[in-house]
């Protein structure tokens, strides 16, 4: 198996969880500008990445069986790594709110 980068396993984490909680999301608001459908952003703060209710339920999903192989990679990386260390934080930090 090939090793995976820092910015690879922190992207597919993201992306798991991302798509973990897109099941819990209702559908997305849609406009039409200039002829194309575009998503509405919501209102509410955190948006980029995901919303209130989702950071909640952070703890949770970074315990999930499916994920343990790459929050363990994440967590080995965060001590070798300034920036993988800030990513880990960031994360520890939606978790604990510490």
């Amino acid at each position: 198996m090939k090793s995976m980068t820092l910015r690879s396993c922190t992207a597919r984490v993201l992306a798991l969880l991302t798509l973990s909680m897109a099941a819990l999301c209702p559908a997305a608001e849609w406009k039409a500008v200039d002829g194309t459908k575009i998503p509405v952003p919501p209102t509410e703060h955190p948006r980029l990445y995901l919303r209130a209710s989702e950071a909640a339920q952070m703890k949770s999903r970074l315990e999930d069986p499916s994920l343990k192989g790459a929050v363990a990679s994440l967590r080995a990386q965060a001590k070798t790594s300034a920036q993988a260390g800030v990513e880990w934080n960031a994360i520890q930090y939606l978790a604990t709110r510490d």
